[in-house]
């Protein structure tokens, strides 16, 4: 896993892309400022003001950018990479 903090107010998506591309067995984690990441087992639960930004392969729920932008409550299973169902 490869976590950033004050992701989206320092605009570090490329530089993610980038690290995640060169090392695809990473899960790239970008936190937004006042924003934090529950993890308990294998989900992730997002908390705060900003958002959590998962670097997954494209698929078609990540609009092939790479990424998945989660609000505070969305919930994020680690280990499959995928957004949680409720």
């Amino acid at each position: 896993m490869a976590i950033d903090q004050h992701f989206k107010q320092r605009n570090r998506f490329a530089d993610m892309q980038r690290l995640v591309d060169r090392h695809p067995q990473l899960l790239g984690i970008g936190i937004d400022e006042s924003t934090a990441l529950i993890v308990r087992g294998p989900m992730a639960e997002v908390r705060g003001r900003g958002a959590a930004h998962f670097f997954v392969p494209p698929r078609p729920e990540t609009a092939e950018q790479g990424y998945l932008s989660l609000a505070s409550g969305a919930r994020f299973h680690l280990e499959k990479r995928l957004l949680a169902d409720e």
